[in-house]
């Protein structure tokens, strides 16, 4: 493995620096989170005297991960890290990616005000630069924190068009593009649009499926939960949301992102509502019992005989 290579000294700690930084999305998107901290730590601890450029991208990648592990603490530190250093050497893109996560952070600590400041200014920054990839992920999360203020009509109108955009620039089979059917699907739930909102999760969960992305695949579970309670269907509900549980555990993952949580607590409630505390704890085992492939297996199973 060339990052291996990299940290043996055969080809130099600044092209593992180099090289991880860029692994970051890729890591990313297929969830292997503890994997590209895990090599970010040891390129970065091995490397001295680094372009601050490079040095930032890396921080940055980080910063991202931990984030997505739920350790916003981390999270924090890091991508402040990166921001400084983004100003300083005025590369607009980690300078934009950082102030996201940061926004991120702060609404996970009870902060939409500065969330929202930070997503804005996230958003201008990649605008100016017309980075479409980073426009589309700032749309998204500013629907996220409209999410936070139910702001839902105004939620979905943002998502609608990072989706056309999306679909538009890579196709069908996009992690970016299931992240934010996940997302629209949560904000239709919220609109009483139960239908349309299954169809969402269920294509994000092939999606996400098919690319291997386990931590994505946690989330759609549990927003596609929320789909069943509300629509009447809270047995199914409590079965996926102790898959989900699994999922989320399997990755190591200890806090879900912070308009996600509000989401799960109210889906949480309704099928406390509508089942017995015995009749739930057990569907919920029967779901923690489910491999991913068995989850998904059974969740187009049964949405296809719910549509």
């Amino acid at each position: 493995m060339v990052l291996e290579r990299c940290q043996s000294g055969e080809l130099g700690p600044e092209v593992g620096v180099r090289l991880a930084g860029a692994l970051r999305y890729y890591w990313e998107a297929t969830g292997k989170l503890a994997e590209g901290t895990a090599w970010l730590n040891a390129m970065l601890s091995i490397s001295t005297g680094l372009p601050a450029a490079v040095r930032a991208k890396a921080l940055c990648g980080l910063g991202v991960l931990a984030y997505w592990r739920g350790d916003y603490q981390q999270g924090a530190i890091f991508c402040q890290q990166a921001l400084d250093a983004g100003q300083e050497h005025g590369d607009m893109v980690i300078v934009g990616e950082a102030q996201h996560f940061l926004a991120h952070v702060a609404q996970h600590q009870g902060d939409p005000d500065q969330g929202e400041a930070l997503l804005t200014a996230s958003h201008g920054n990649f605008l100016a630069i017309d980075h479409r990839w980073g426009v589309r992920r700032a749309r998204n999360c500013l629907a996220d924190a409209l999410r936070l203020q139910q702001k839902y009509d105004l939620a979905a109108r943002n998502l609608e068009e990072a989706i056309r955009e999306q679909r538009e620039s890579t196709g069908e089979r996009d992690i970016m593009l299931a992240m934010y059917l996940s997302n629209y699907g949560n904000v239709l739930n919220r609109q009483g649009k139960y239908q349309q909102a299954r169809h969402c999760f269920r294509e994000g969960i092939r999606i996400s499926h098919a690319l291997n992305n386990r931590l994505l695949l946690a989330y759609l579970v549990d927003g596609l939960a929320g789909n069943a309670v509300l629509s009447g269907r809270a047995e199914e509900a409590a079965g996926l949301m102790g898959a989900s549980t699994a999922i989320f555990e399997a990755e190591k993952v200890t806090s879900m992102a912070a308009i996600d949580q509000v989401d799960h607590d109210y889906y949480v409630a309704e099928v406390e509502a509508r089942l017995e505390p015995h009749r739930l704890r057990a569907l919920q085992e029967m779901g923690k019992q489910m491999t991913a492939k068995e989850t998904v297996d059974y969740v187009l199973e049964q949405q296809e005989l719910a549509d």
